[in-house]
């Protein structure tokens, strides 16, 4: 029995001191920048066999090794959660690294926001609303992911969760306008951006800066104010909707963004004589086309075929060189000509029609590969053998 008792004993000293020696390997490599080598030296542990008094290293080397270089991580999605769920036991083990693990928890969702983008860019708009989701629930003070998130639930059609994001953004005054400080620095004369008025001052007085000046973004009210009141509409709840509508313009009653969306509020709310008397209102004065560009948007992510091409139609009277407000609007007109209630006749009507704003924009971008593939269905569609010869012969 005293043999078997001390080769355990052994056994359990030779393990200790084996974890003591690997875990300082790693944070050596770690150090070093070698996270391939640190990689590979974490996966040879077994985490059930780490001692308690390694547990805190342990879990803190592994939020390390799986994010990498927190200023260029390439770790995937799972790589990241894991690695926060390291950080964040790793604080319950010891809270006096709270503060370092505050900043590799936010390099980690530098790294999410990363991948949420490639989602986005594939127009995956689930994947990324749940990544970015995450993020606003690790520190959610930062609404403006909340807000990122909304928009991206929206967008997929997952209407359960963006109406719950939006309710929570309306319900913490949420506005999306940040104003940013700049001032001049006088040595090379680069704009700087300051975290505070406060700070931007101050530095004035040293005279290596100058020229202050503050730049706003521009409210998301109106957005979220338009999405509520669809979704509410959605769910057969217009009484809703209009209440919504009406405490957010007394809320807001100098909020451009809503007023510049209350035509289309008005319309989903089939409130006709408001709309049509917010529509004349919204036409008269307006002398930047990126107004209507923007309502435009907002009705084509609503499918609002017909509030596209007005809006389009009013940019282009400001521009008629708009290359983006061509596009869309002639890709409106195609969608109006799909839709089951078009008759054969209208559809070629509609065509046509999208057909002359997309010869323009192909004029403005002969090159743009999109506009060509359109062009030659509409013209092999409405059978011009010329147009998509001559348009052949161009490439």
């Amino acid at each position: 029995m005293k043999l078997n008792l001390a080769i355990c004993f052994l056994a359990v000293t030779t393990l200790a001191f084996a974890q003591k020696r690997e875990i300082r390997d790693i944070e050596s490599a770690v150090k070093s920048r070698k996270f391939d080598d640190a990689k590979k030296m974490f996966q040879a542990i077994d985490e059930n066999t780490v001692e308690e008094k390694y547990k805190e290293d342990y879990l803190y080397l592994k939020g390390l090794v799986l994010l990498g270089n927190p200023g260029n991580s390439t770790a995937t999605a799972v790589e990241i959660a894991t690695a926060k769920e390291a950080f964040k036991e790793t604080v319950k083990l010891n809270s006096s690294k709270k503060d370092a693990v505050t900043g590799l928890i936010d390099s980690a969702n530098n790294r999410l926001f990363k991948i949420a983008q490639g989602h986005i860019e594939n127009d995956e708009f689930q994947e990324a609303a749940q990544l970015v989701d995450l993020i606003y629930k690790d520190d959610t003070t930062r609404l403006e992911m909340l807000n990122n998130a909304a928009m991206l639930y929206y967008s997929a059609g997952d209407f359960l969760n963006a109406k719950q994001a939006y309710d929570q953004l309306y319900a913490k005054n949420y506005t999306g306008e940040v104003t940013y400080y700049y001032a001049i620095n006088t040595e090379n004369g680069e704009k700087i951006s300051f975290p505070s008025a406060k700070t931007r001052d101050f530095s004035l007085l040293s005279k290596q800066f100058s020229t202050p000046t503050e730049e706003k973004t521009d409210s998301s009210v109106g957005d979220i104010i338009l999405n509520l009141v669809w979704m509410y509409k959605q769910n057969d709840d217009l009484p809703k909707a209009k209440k919504l509508f009406e405490e957010a313009q007394g809320k807001y009653p100098d909020d451009i963004s809503l007023k510049l969306k209350s035509a289309d509020i008005y319309l989903l709310l089939e409130m006709m004589d408001a709309y049509e008397k917010a529509s004349n209102a919204l036409s008269n004065g307006v002398t930047d086309p990126s107004i209507f560009d923007n309502l435009a948007a907002s009705a084509q992510k609503n499918e609002e075929w017909d509030q596209v091409i007005k809006y389009y139609l009013s940019s282009l009277e400001l521009k008629e060189e708009n290359f983006k407000a061509c596009v869309n609007i002639s890709n409106a007109y195609i969608q109006k000509g799909n839709m089951d209630i078009t008759t054969a006749t209208e559809q070629s009507d509609f065509y046509k029609t999208a057909l002359t704003f997309l010869e323009k924009a192909n004029v403005m971008m002969p090159s743009h590969k999109s506009v060509i593939g359109t062009l030659e269905q509409l013209y092999g569609v409405l059978n011009m053998k010329d147009k998509l010869a001559a348009l052949k012969a161009k490439q």
